[in-house]
């Protein structure tokens, strides 16, 4: 609504801004009104010392911190239209017949205060357009009247123009204040209210003056609101030439900055921010296609650390105008992901998902011919092609000379191209190998070096004895020799070679060394003693553990690389030799880059670098030199416990109360908040005045008195304490942004007072207390010793009579061990008589003794030779018991043959037969020989198990239980049996495949066999596996006919059947016996005849 008129000249000593690009983004940062929750439209800018951003907005002021808004409103919700701070920070407003400053109330709030009232003449005004804070005061510029504040003694001064209103916005020069009048009078502000009149512009109805540039003393530079510039000096007006006055003509002028280049940038309503040199030609425009959300700009800003504030009518923005990046997306042309950027014939060329595509005037134009992706590209100068572009892609190989594009071959899907080194051959590396073309003539010669499917290379290097060097992905590197007769003409390495990965892999030459670039830093080749090649770390270049994905040489042998950090984040770095003759490391300009995957790095000559990714293509201007370590402030913005907010952000500092308060966003030195024992519970948050990406910056705290150490960084920006013990407490916080700069840390100091029973008269209370509860036990404690005296008078008395008693007892008893005495004396007498009898019974129990070894020794040699004889029986049944066992499978074994030619016999029997009595005897005569086959399978088992060690093998349970349930599917033809499963996930297990088949198979044979025949009831089938402490535990259950209790000893006997209705031969139980006593398994059943049978396999199991 209203212009405002700037005079600054931006001093930055540490650079000299370029600002004549061309083309491309700058970095942008673009604020909704949903991201600061206010009016739309932004009128003023200012930054307080403390580096906190302030908004003249029009539903009041605005304060933002890096992380958060806070809306502050003036009186009646008034608008606000101006804003500024002055040396002393302090913050004053200007808005609709008002202005007044902003001041914090206890808790760290700001409010707005009024200085009207103070002004010593009524004076009527509309709006305060400008306020200029200068070394005489601050002004308060409005068209009527201008009102100088003496900040120190807080007294106003006014100027009011007679029969005439101001122009526009004051300026100061050398201490003096100048105003324009309307009628395009120049004048000085002088005492008492006085204008003196300087010089007069003699030019018709001149609108606003909205920018003033003193160049010296002599000549002075105006910009208008509607007319462009002009350059006055004492005697006469020049109107000044300049491309700016076409964007002027159809905008307005607002706002102005000089900078230490004496170019300007210049803030319009309509075309942006317009960026020119000195003779005001324009060398740049940033509007709304190249990223700012709006055309209309009122106030220009640059903050501490050399960002570019922007309020406009519609929004707030944020421009990196001094980076050395510049930033092309799908707005300025570029479509799809860039994967390889090259200069040729002064034009920039870029190869994207989408195709082909060239720079001109700013924007990326699609070249026509080529409609697939285009993977790689290079410049070719030859003797027989001069000065022409290779392009390679999925639809083949095509070259660009003279504008023309021309196919050369269709390779399939090209993915590197390389130069050779004497610039007549082209290296191409396709989805089926290596080839050569020829560029020594005028035609393109092909000519295959490697044949091999599925290629994709990352990188094709020649060495100085032409032995070609091509990275295929995943692959591993191929060395093709130039010598096609040679030993080895072609050897691809891999990890047997020593390559960590395969996946990344680029090749380049670093002091007549070959290097590769792995996932684990760069590998060269060595020989071991049989002159075998192979891969090694190689530290001389740089010493990288990360994963690099691609690396480039400038021509001042300067590197870039691209790599993955610890946290998969892909970063890029540059390498130069340094004073020490050894590479050094640079990544602070890099870490402006947003998170991205780095498809290239393409350095151009020795100044530009070309950055392509998934967020766009960048270019990084070497001669750009910004200062990445300018300082910045770590700021606490609120504490508060529980229920209270205890600072909010801002502190008065002022030595009188009535006095307008400078503002500080920190707790005073000295000042230690003490803080009742029950609001222990505190909470911090916290910001860092760093705008360049704030987004990323970090945070680390520590709290003295509680933390052992400062936190690790992170991005959080709160911090809760709970149940802190009574004590002095300092909170720190530090912060740091992109560029790994800290800020200067904040703290915030506080005690947490004890509670009432940890208080100096709590402690005298409880002294005096326990005090007299030691007296009182005291007391207590000589009465019971008085008392205990008394007791034990009586007790020495009662002792004493008990002592005569007991030696009255012990006497009677002395007598009776006399008489005792005796006793026993006769009954030794008695003993040793006895005694002599004893010693004749011994002497005939000796002669038996004799007697009876001799008959033990003629016993023994009988039982040896009956043992002798039943050895000899043993032999004999074990030699017939083999005989019949190798009998019965000889005779198992020749009567397959004669039942397999009955069983085909049969089965051409009913092919033939007419008869359907006939069939019906051949389908029993075949339904037999299956039973005979059956029972002949299962003695051959036997006689194998018998005969057979146990195998320690790999088997997979639930396998092995599903092919047998799928083998034994011909005893269930009509699918009357329902299975059902619960098996544990770990199935694996050592055990013998062969054993652990013919358990399982004949118990669920059984389980089918042995079914209800004539039940309605549905025969079922569960089978579970559950793993125990040492051994597996199968169960097989099912519902048919059961076992009569009577049989349960003998089921496992050969050929015994519990059923007369089974159809079995007897052997299944048996064979489960014979296998399980082989794998050393545990077999237990348990079963109700009738209801159901359920067998239990403990299978012991080493742990695979």
């Amino acid at each position: 609504m209203f212009p405002r008129l700037s005079l600054v000249i931006i001093v930055f000593s540490s650079f000299t801004p370029l600002l004549a690009q061309k083309s491309g983004r700058y970095f942008i940062n673009n604020f909704k009104r949903s991201d600061y929750t206010a009016s739309l439209s932004n009128f003023s800018l200012a930054q307080s010392q403390d580096g906190l951003i302030y908004i003249a907005n029009y539903s009041g002021v605005l304060e933002y911190d890096g992380l958060n808004w806070r809306h502050i409103p003036i009186a009646s919700n008034s608008n606000v239209l101006s804003l500024a701070i002055s040396e002393s920070n302090k913050i004053y407003v200007g808005g609709k017949r008002d202005f007044g400053h902003l001041t914090p109330d206890l808790s760290g709030d700001l409010h707005y205060v009024s200085l009207k009232n103070k002004i010593p003449v009524e004076v009527n005004f509309n709006v305060i357009r400008f306020i200029l804070c200068a070394s005489s005061g601050v002004y308060f510029f409005s068209k009527e009247a201008i009102f100088k504040l003496d900040e120190e003694h807080e007294v106003f001064e006014v100027w009011r123009p007679e029969n005439n209103n101001f122009n526009y916005a004051p300026f100061e020069v050398g201490g003096d204040i100048y105003c324009f009048l309307k009628g395009n009078d120049l004048v000085k502000l002088a005492e008492n209210g006085l204008l003196e009149k300087v010089n007069h512009l003699n030019v018709k109805d001149l609108s606003a003056v909205t920018f003033v540039d003193p160049v010296d003393e002599n000549q002075t530079i105006i910009g208008t609101l509607k007319e462009g510039f002009y350059e006055f000096d004492e005697d006469s007006v020049y109107p000044m030439p300049g491309s700016i006055n076409e964007y002027l003509s159809k905008s307005l002028l607002f706002a102005g900055y000089k900078t230490e280049a004496n170019k300007y940038v210049f803030g319009s309503l309509g075309s942006g921010i317009i960026l020119t040199g000195s003779d005001l030609n324009v060398e740049f425009v940033i509007d709304r296609s190249r990223g700012l959300q709006s055309n209309h700009v009122r106030d220009l800003m640059f903050d501490h650390q050399e960002q570019l504030w922007v309020a406009m009518q519609e929004g707030i923005a944020t421009i990196d105008l001094y980076s050395p990046w510049l930033f092309w997306g799908q707005d300025q042309g570029v479509e799809g992901t860039v994967w390889d950027v090259v200069r040729f014939d002064n034009t920039v060329y870029i190869a994207t998902t989408e195709g082909l595509f060239y720079k001109k005037d700013g924007i990326f134009q699609k070249i026509e011919g080529i409609n697939g992706k285009v993977w790689t590209l290079i410049t070719v100068d030859s003797k027989g092609h001069n000065n022409i572009l290779l392009a390679g892609g999925n639809e083949g190989l095509f070259y660009i000379s003279e504008s023309k594009l021309v196919k050369i071959s269709n390779f399939p899907n090209v993915s590197k191209l390389a130069i050779s080194n004497n610039n007549d051959e082209i290296i191409v590396g396709h989805l089926d190998g290596l080839s050569i073309i020829n560029l020594s003539s005028d035609g393109f010669d092909r000519h295959d070096l490697l044949k091999s499917p599925n290629n994709t290379f990352r990188s094709i290097y020649q060495d100085k004895n032409e032995t070609i060097w091509a990275a295929s992905k995943f692959l591993g590197v191929y060395r093709v020799e130039p010598d096609p007769s040679s030993k080895v003409p072609v050897k691809l390495y891999d990890e047997k070679a020593g390559l960590p990965d395969l996946s990344e892999i680029n090749i380049f030459e670093y002091h007549d060394q070959l290097l590769f670039t792995t996932g684990s830093g760069i590998y060269s080749l060595i020989k071991d003693v049989n002159d075998t090649l192979t891969f090694e770390k190689n530290g001389t270049f740089i010493a990288s553990e990360h994963k690099i994905m691609s690396i480039t040489g400038d021509s001042k042998g300067d590197y870039f690389l691209s790599y993955l950090d610890n946290e998969r984040n892909e970063r890029v770095e540059k390498y130069y030799y340094g004073e020490e003759g050894k590479y050094v490391r640079e990544s602070t300009p890099f870490n402006r880059l947003p998170d991205m995957e780095v498809m290239t790095v393409y350095a151009e000559g020795d100044s530009l670098v070309w950055i392509a990714g998934t967020e766009g293509l960048f270019r990084f201007d070497q001669r750009i030199k910004r200062d990445y370590h300018q300082p910045f402030n770590t700021l606490i913005r609120r504490v508060s416990t529980v229920d209270s907010v205890l600072f909010n952000g801002a502190t008065a500092v002022s030595s009188d109360k009535n006095q307008i308060p400078s503002i500080a966003a920190r707790q005073p030195h000295g000042f230690r908040l003490k803080l009742d024992y029950e609001l222990n519970d505190i909470s911090f948050e916290y910001s860092a005045t760093s705008y360049i990406t704030q987004e990323k910056n970090e945070f680390s705290y520590y709290l003295d008195n509680n933390d052992g150490d400062w936190s690790t960084w992170s991005k959080e920006y709160k911090k809760e304490y709970s149940n802190l013990p009574a004590g002095d407490y300092t909170f720190y916080v530090k912060s740091r942004n992109i560029y790994n700069r800290e800020g200067k840390q904040a703290f915030y100091a506080f005690t947490i007072l004890p509670p009432w029973y940890q208080t100096s008269w709590a402690y005298s209370v409880i002294s005096v207390l326990v005090g007299l509860f030691i007296w009182f036990i005291a007391l207590g404690y000589s009465y019971r010793i008085r008392m205990q005296k008394q007791k034990l008078k009586l007790i020495v008395a009662d002792r004493t009579f008990e002592v005569m008693s007991q030696k009255k007892e012990i006497e009677k008893q002395n007598d009776l061990l006399k008489i005792r005495h005796e006793e026993i004396t006769s009954q030794k007498e008695d003993i040793e008589s006895k005694n002599n009898l004893l010693n004749k019974s011994q002497e005939k129990i000796l002669s038996i003794n004799k007697k009876l070894t001799e008959l033990n020794y003629s016993l023994e040699k009988e039982v040896e030779n009956r043992t002798s004889r039943i050895k000899s029986t043993m032999e004999k049944l074990k030699q017939i018991n083999s005989e019949l066992d190798m009998f019965i499978y000889r005779a198992s074994h020749d009567l397959k043959g004669p039942i397999n030619r009955i069983h085909g016999l049969t089965a051409l029997a009913k092919l033939e037969s007419l008869d359907g009595n006939n069939e019906k005897y051949f389908s029993l005569i075949e339904e037999t020989t299956l039973e005979m086959e059956t029972l002949l399978s299962k003695l051959m088992q036997v006689h194998d198990i018998i005969n057979t060690h146990a195998n320690r093998e790999e088997v997979d349970l639930i396998a092995l239980i599903h092919n047998t349930c799928e083998s034994l599917k011909f005893l269930d033809r009509e699918g009357e049996t329902i299975y059902s499963f619960d098996l544990d996930k770990n199935s694996l297990l050592i055990s013998d495949t062969y054993l652990l088949t013919i358990i399982i198979k004949n118990l669920l044979d059984n389980a089918l066999t042995f079914r209800k025949k004539l039940s309605n009831e549905k025969h079922e089938i569960k089978v579970s596996t559950k793993y125990k402490k040492n051994s597996i535990e199968v169960k097989i259950f099912d519902n048919g006919i059961g076992i009569d209790p009577r049989y349960s000893k003998r089921v496992y006997e050969m050929f015994f059947r519990a059923s007369d209705l089974s159809k079995g031969n007897g052997l299944g139980l048996y064979l489960v016996k014979l296998a399980s006593e082989k794998l050393g398994v545990q077999i237990e059943f348990e079963s109700e005849k009738g209801v159901y049978t359920e067998f239990t396999v403990s299978i012991p199991y080493d742990e695979y």
